[in-house]
């Protein structure tokens, strides 16, 4: 049982994200991917999209007290150096482009959750 519950990250903010991998337009009007430090503070960035297999062992990832825990007998995780989010509608790439025509990995954004919603990311560019 949780006795003591403190949030360490608040959706209710603005945050600085950077872009992950180098993307074209196309790919961000269908989904952005972003890296945010103060959400993912212990996923190294790297260089660009990194997704990896971690094992995991016993209960771990799991805050439930043991006599409500799910039973498992070891099992695999996928991590990824980014979250995907969307563009804000009034937002313009026009000062964020490459010489390709695409955004490249690095590039400066700042983002926010609707809603306060992990699902619900959305990027500006300003």
């Amino acid at each position: 049982m949780i006795t003591k519950f403190s949030e360490g990250f608040n959706f209710e903010t603005e945050y600085n994200c950077t872009s992950v991998g180098t993307q074209t337009v196309k790919d961000i009007s269908k989904e952005f991917r972003v890296y945010i430090p103060n959400l993912m503070p212990n996923i190294k960035k790297g260089k660009g999209v990194n997704i990896s297999t971690v094992r995991i062992k016993g209960y771990t990832i799991f805050k439930n007290a043991s006599s409500c825990r799910p039973k498992l007998s070891g099992m695999t995780l996928k991590e990824q150096n980014y979250i995907t989010g969307t563009l804000e509608n009034n937002s313009s790439l026009d000062n964020k482009l490459n010489s390709t025509g695409g955004i490249s990995h690095g590039t400066k954004f700042r983002c926010k959750f609707n809603n306060s919603k992990l699902s619900k990311l959305k990027i500006n560019t300003d």
